[in-house]
């Protein structure tokens, strides 16, 4: 069994790939029809926000929690004290979110759908639970909960840094392995 694992790539250029193969008469097949690329992207682990405190914003392209007053924030969590429930918003107008539901993994959700936008903006907050958001810049993030609490949570996200490119895979996926 043959592979090939590209280490040389980076974050927000997609890469195209063709297979072909040799017989053990040094024949060599067409190159593959099949579509095969991968644009990597970035990811963080383990986020803690406190929805009751100012840094309750996530920027995606710096990485990092944010004043929800700030510019830059891409989501926000909010805290109902009356449902006592958490809430992810979209930071702007122009922002959207969905609740792709319960995966595994944040791996699970590995394309960003076409449709299923919240019509309101923002989805409660589950345990387990992934959730896309397409930024106003056309660029596409995804979050799971991963640990909960009254007013608090912490998150897995995901960021393709490549604008209109709904790919959501992991870093370096298995797409980019191709076996013999």
């Amino acid at each position: 069994q043959w592979s090939f694992l590209d280490r040389n790539v980076s974050n927000s250029f997609t890469y195209d790939y063709a297979v072909s193969s040799f017989d053990y008469e040094g024949n060599e097949s067409d190159l593959s029809y099949e579509d095969v690329f991968d644009t990597p992207r970035p990811a963080g682990y383990n986020v803690y926000v406190d929805a009751t405190t100012d840094l309750s914003g996530f920027f995606f392209s710096a990485r990092s929690r944010v004043s929800y007053t700030s510019n830059n924030a891409d989501i926000i969590f909010t805290y109902d004290e009356q449902l006592g429930t958490l809430f992810v918003e979209a930071a702007h107008t122009d922002d959207d979110v969905q609740d792709f539901g319960f995966t595994e993994s944040l791996d699970d959700l590995d394309w960003a759908p076409e449709d299923g936008w919240s019509s309101v903006g923002w989805c409660e907050l589950i345990l387990g639970h992934s959730y896309v958001i397409w930024t106003g810049d056309n660029r596409y993030a995804k979050i799971r909960v991963i640990d909960i609490g009254d007013n608090w949570l912490r998150f897995d996200w995901a960021h393709q840094e490549d604008p209109g490119n709904p790919e959501l895979k992991r870093g370096v996926p298995d797409s980019l392995i191709v076996k013999r």
